[in-house]
């Protein structure tokens, strides 16, 4: 009897200490085992992107957590969080991923201790540094117990920026200069005739603007549901940028593209001023319908100093083209000679200054982005020509239309978000506004060379035109003057031949001195600028008071 007692009471000994370890075990898994931790004095802590820096972390460590344990050393482990919606834009060194703690050491500080983490910033956004685990060793027993830090611990919000410095600077005030000589050429070569009517017969300048100020937003609404639904940011800069006025290159690409250059004019005039009203129509809407995330808590305000600005630049680029160049002679010779490669040089210098300006914002461009912009805007082109040609349209004045509601003005978009965020978020919200620009410039690009390429084949495929020599011409006019004379009874002697046929040679000279004058590309058949009735009286007029 006093063997199968202490049989139990041993048992029930044994179950005790079982139960008291596995409590001990429960507590360390459960326990917080840090007491606290500081980060500096700089929180949220601000770095510039591509760079590295070292910051001090203040460990506290629990001191009856740790003392219950048996080990030799601890090691606590660090970790990144990425907030933004883009990659794994904050890393730790190799280094500092994990520090080892001998116990003696740790007790001799009183269970504080200070940690210099390295980190470096690979692209610009939001990340989160804060502890992972506290791996408690035992060396002598080859034995480990890793406890994790609960998720609700103290975390240094990080924020990489990139700062364009000077050449941003240089960058805006190059494109503004370009912009400005592109519009003074463009006032030179607007034809009056066909400006007036177009204000005089406002119905496809009014239906036109309706259709760009419609499409684009509808549509990027509907995009922004369905691809960024975990991206408010990238909603908001892609719904922004549709509700922007058209931009100055939308009429440098109507130009290039051969299409009606006076209507494209007409409706980014028209569409910069409406901006000043329909983009806080826009946006209340929107915000109304809970378009734009609420968590945000930004407001999104309308840049009326921008959008007032670029439109006095505007106006007073195409007067001072229409006024002073266009109404000279040589000045609009050489304004027409050197628009095309003007704007040419433009429309390059635009797209790979920005690609080494912008280029942390390049790299965020992922496929989900990358399709979105392009469902935007090759939907908001073939949308709105099929409009235009709904209301009539033919096909110049179409093209027109979808180029100035596709093409919208990305520095207007980019001052809307400078107001309503702080770096880095400007720069995420731009992303979809440059990827549209960037899609649909590609795209027109494309458009322009097979155009190119189709007009090169078919002036190769034309015969050559044979050209009549001057004695040709000499001996034609002089017969010419021998009949003429010969029926009115007259005798014709060989000096009034002569000085006839030296006539028809000054008058010849004069003729292809005029002749050559006229741009070569605009005696093609398909293109817009031939020589107008006055330029072909003023010919004749000069042969046949010579002869």
């Amino acid at each position: 009897m006093f063997k199968s007692s202490y049989n139990m009471f041993a048992w029930h000994l044994f179950v005790l200490v079982v139960l008291n370890f596995i409590q001990s075990s429960y507590q360390v898994a459960s326990t917080n085992p840090l007491s606290s931790i500081d980060y500096g004095p700089e929180i949220p802590f601000r770095m510039n992107m591509s760079s590295y820096r070292e910051l001090t972390v203040n460990v506290s460590f629990n001191q009856d957590l740790t003392k219950a344990s048996a080990f030799d050393s601890v090691r606590l482990s660090f970790k990144t969080s990425t907030v933004s919606p883009q990659f794994n834009i904050l890393s730790l060194d190799t280094q500092s991923t994990s520090f080892l703690i001998p116990k003696k050491q740790l007790e001799a500080q009183k269970y504080i201790h200070t940690f210099r983490v390295k980190v470096h910033a690979n692209y610009i956004g939001h990340a989160l540094l804060q502890p992972s685990t506290v791996e408690y060793i035992n060396l002598a027993a080859k034995k480990s117990n890793i406890t994790p830090i609960p998720d609700d611990i103290n975390k240094l919000p990080v924020t990489i920026v990139q700062y364009e410095g000077i050449w941003g600077t240089i960058f805006l005030i190059s494109v503004i200069i370009l912009m400005l000589l592109s519009y003074i050429s463009l006032g030179a070569q607007l034809d009056q005739d066909n400006l007036l009517q177009v204000i005089k017969k406002p119905k496809t300048l009014i239906l036109g603007y309706l259709i760009g100020v419609l499409v684009m937003p509808v549509i990027a609404w509907f995009v922004g549901q369905w691809l960024f639904q975990n991206q408010p940011l990238y909603r908001i800069g892609s719904f922004v940028f549709a509700c922007s006025p058209a931009a100055s290159g939308s009429t440098l690409w109507t130009v290039m593209l051969n299409s009606d250059e006076e209507l494209s004019v007409s409706l980014q005039i028209v569409s910069t001023v409406g901006a000043l009203f329909t983009m806080p129509l826009m946006f209340y809407i929107m915000d109304k319908s809970q378009a734009l995330d609420r968590e945000l808590q930004h407001t999104i305000k309308v840049p009326y100093a921008r959008l007032i600005q670029t439109l006095f630049l505007l106006l007073v680029a195409l007067l001072i083209g229409w006024q002073f160049v266009g109404k000279n002679p040589r000045a609009q010779k050489v304004s027409r000679r050197i628009f095309r490669p003007l704007v040419f040089f433009v429309l390059i210098f635009i797209i790979v200054f920005s690609s080494i300006l912008y280029w942390h914002i390049y790299q965020m461009f992922d496929w989900t982005i990358t399709l979105g912009s392009f469902i935007i805007g090759m939907s908001t082109y073939i949308v709105s020509g099929m409009l235009g040609h709904c209301i009539n349209c033919d096909m110049d004045r179409a093209i027109a239309i979808s180029i100035s509601s596709v093409y919208k003005n990305s520095g207007v978009a980019f001052a809307v978000l400078l107001v309503a965020f702080d770096s880095p978020d400007t720069y995420i919200a731009y992303v979809p506004c440059l990827t549209q620009i960037v899609m649909i410039s590609l795209s027109f690009y494309l458009a322009y060379t097979i155009l190119t390429l189709y007009k090169y084949l078919r002036r190769c495929g034309q015969p050559d035109v044979i050209q009549a020599t001057d004695d040709t011409t000499t001996r034609a006019e002089d017969s010419n003057a021998t009949a003429e004379l010969g029926r009115s009874g007259r005798t014709v002697k060989s000096d009034s031949i002569g000085e006839k046929s030296t006539k028809s040679d000054e008058n010849d000279e004069l003729i292809a001195m005029n002749v050559t004058d006229i741009d070569p590309e605009a005696m093609t058949s398909d293109s817009r600028h031939r020589p107008s009735k006055g330029e072909l009286g003023e010919i004749r007029e000069e042969a046949g008071g010579d002869s």
